[in-house]
C-alpha cells in the first residue's frame, strides 16, 4: 500500500478535468447553472419564460423540459432574490406547480429523485406520526382514532417495517 509522506507533493488533476464521480460532476453542473444562467440577458430568459407560459397550455412535455433546464438560473433568482409571494411565483412559473416539473426541479437541485427520497422519509417517519395522530386529544385526536379504526378494520397495514 502506498502512503504519502509530508515531502511528496500531492498529485493534481489537469485545469478544467471534472471529476470521476457523476454526483460531483452533476453539482458542479447544477452550480454552473445557479451561477451564470448561460450568459443570456434579461430579455432573453423573459422571451423563454413567456415562450414556457406557452408551451404549458399546449402540455407538450418534451418543450416544457428544455426551456425549464434553460431558464433554471432565472427562474431561481426571481424565486430566491426577488422573494416573491407564492401567488406571484405561480402567475410567472406556473410550470413549476406541475408534479412531474417539481420532482425535476428537485433532481436539479439535490441530484435526487424525488418520488424515492419521499417515500423512504414518509416510511422513517410513519411510526412517529401515527403515535402523534394516536396520542392527539379533543375532537381532532377523536377523529384520527375514527379514521385510523378504518384503515385498521381495512386491512391496510398502519406500520411498516
Amino acid at each position: 500500500m502506498w502512503q504519502r509522506t509530508s515531502k511528496q507533493t500531492p498529485r493534481r488533476e489537469p485545469p478544467g478535468k471534472l471529476p470521476a464521480n457523476p454526483a460531483k460532476t452533476a453539482l458542479i453542473e447544477v452550480e454552473r447553472r445557479q451561477q451564470n444562467g448561460g450568459g443570456d440577458t434579461k430579455e432573453q430568459h423573459e422571451l423563454d419564460r413567456h415562450q414556457l407560459i406557452a408551451e404549458s397550455k399546449k402540455k407538450d412535455s418534451t418543450a416544457i423540459k428544455d426551456l425549464m433546464c434553460g431558464t433554471f438560473a432565472h427562474g431561481r433568482q426571481d424565486v430566491i432574490s426577488l422573494q416573491m409571494s407564492i401567488e406571484d411565483i405561480k402567475d410567472r412559473w406556473p410550470v413549476l406547480f406541475d408534479v412531474s416539473q417539481v420532482s425535476a426541479e428537485f433532481q436539479r437541485i439535490t441530484i435526487l429523485n424525488l418520488e424515492p427520497k419521499f417515500m423512504s422519509m414518509l416510511d422513517f417517519y410513519s411510526p412517529k406520526l401515527l403515535s402523534m395522530f394516536q396520542g392527539e386529544k379533543g375532537a381532532v385526536g377523536e377523529r384520527h382514532r375514527a379514521k385510523m379504526s378504518i384503515l385498521l378494520q381495512s386491512g391496510i397495514p398502519i406500520q411498516r417495517k
